[in-house]
């Protein structure tokens, strides 16, 4: 993994997030220009149900309120957009720290990048 510059230069966000890049992908703070693709793969209701705080259906709004909190100066949580090489997001994830409690750690992926099945399988014959 490398560590590719301390903040997104794009990204408006209050903290200092650095950007960090593996062979395939980059973890980068979310920037307003990424709204329309994160509300996109997020409007799914498998990504809703499958975490704790993305609520369905999720539309451009959820997406542009998300990106505001993200990352600002006070918050709790560190997120992170999961993108690869080529510049295309495919999920997010981030870690939340509660006080003394253990840090939460969440993400999600697109269904298209996930691996999901299109339709879910038939439950067995009894």
């Amino acid at each position: 993994m490398t560590l590719l510059d301390r903040s997104a230069p794009e990204s408006l966000r209050e903290r200092n997030i650095p950007v960090l890049a593996t062979e395939r992908l980059i973890l980068r703070a979310p920037c307003f220009e990424d709204a329309r693709t994160i509300a996109a793969l997020v409007n799914d209701r498998r990504i809703a149900e499958n975490t704790l705080r993305i609520p369905h259906p999720y539309g451009l709004a959820d997406a542009q309120s998300f990106i505001t909190a993200a990352n600002t100066t006070g918050s709790s949580e560190i997120v992170f957009l999961i993108a690869t090489r080529g510049g295309a997001v495919i999920g997010a994830c981030g870690i939340a720290l509660f006080g003394e409690e253990p840090p939460e750690i969440g993400y999600w992926l697109g269904v298209p990048f996930s691996g999901a099945r299109a339709t879910p399988p038939k439950p067995c014959a009894r």
